[in-house]
């Protein structure tokens, strides 16, 4: 009884690592994301267009949007790739 305690007490904590990883690989690609979003108002500032206004409502707007449609391609990505192979000539 105990040795089977033990054994799940093991997976459980190699899937609680697994998930820590997966969970740290996903939030820096998000932190990511959000510094190029916010990089982004700068961008057209000062190459594109000087009377782009900048703000912290600009800045929080791209932010959004970007973080947005990063999690709307993470979360879709599985399903895209599955539907792809479906459809790939062998």
């Amino acid at each position: 009884m105990i040795i089977q305690n033990e054994i799940i007490l093991i997976l459980i904590f190699i899937v609680f690592i697994i998930l820590i990883l997966k969970a740290i690989n996903f939030a820096k690609k998000l932190i990511l994301v959000s510094v190029i979003s916010c990089l982004f108002p700068l961008f057209v500032h000062y190459f594109i267009d000087k009377t782009f206004n900048l703000g912290f409502d600009v800045y929080l707007h791209y932010l959004a949007i970007g973080c947005g449609l990063f999690l709307i391609y993470y979360f879709l990505k599985p399903v895209l790739n599955t539907i792809f192979k479906l459809f790939e000539k062998k």
